[in-house]
């Protein structure tokens, strides 16, 4: 994982997988490049697999990261703090990630060499990744915003996604329960009593 949290969000020390989480047991984590992203997997589920994590490595918290987490680490460059449209940049073709129908679906993580500033790959593309953030209408970091918590937001885009909607401010959302091809997570870990 790579430590996204010097930041202007008004967050704590987190880490976060520089993969989504793939079709791996527990105990064979952290993910490895190639690997398919793990997808048709609800909110639900998600949580179930980060809880199994964290019972799997005592010493470390796993969990989904918050809306303002995931969006810092997509958009922000920490020498500079672009505001970047991408996780790389300005630039997006079929060369930065899996969008558009480029491919039939999911491929390998970290098949593009195009990552954030933070080295985190497929931000953008691929599987669509939950956050722990009920629906809300905006984005408002470090506000409880929350409209529905029957709905959860989905960040960064799928495989079938438009340009606009791989863009680091683009924001989805699903129910809860839903289980849909291009959807899976990205893990959140903390260190167990670090702040």
């Amino acid at each position: 994982g790579v430590d996204c949290s010097e930041g202007i969000f008004p967050i704590e020390k987190y880490y976060l997988a520089t993969y989504e989480t793939t079709n791996i047991e527990t105990e064979q984590w952290p993910p490895n490049p190639g690997e398919m992203p793990l997808e048709n997997i609800s909110w639900q589920d998600a949580l179930i697999f980060c809880s199994d994590l964290s019972l799997a490595f005592p010493g470390y918290s796993f969990t989904l990261p918050s809306e303002a987490e995931w969006e810092y680490a997509a958009k922000f460059n920490p020498g500079g703090m672009v505001n970047a449209t991408y996780p790389w940049g300005e630039i997006l073709d079929i060369y930065h990630a899996n969008y558009g129908n480029a491919e039939a679906g999911v491929i390998g993580v970290g098949s593009y060499a195009y990552t954030c500033h933070f080295g985190l790959y497929d931000m953008a593309g691929n599987a669509f990744e939950w956050v722990m953030d009920g629906y809300s209408e905006e984005f408002n970091p470090g506000s409880a915003t929350s409209i529905d918590e029957n709905y959860k937001m989905i960040r960064g885009g799928g495989y079938w996604s438009n340009p606009e909607d791989v863009r680091t401010i683009s924001r989805e959302f699903l129910p809860v329960s839903a289980s849909i091809a291009g959807v899976g997570f990205r893990v959140k870990m903390t260190m167990d009593g670090e702040i």
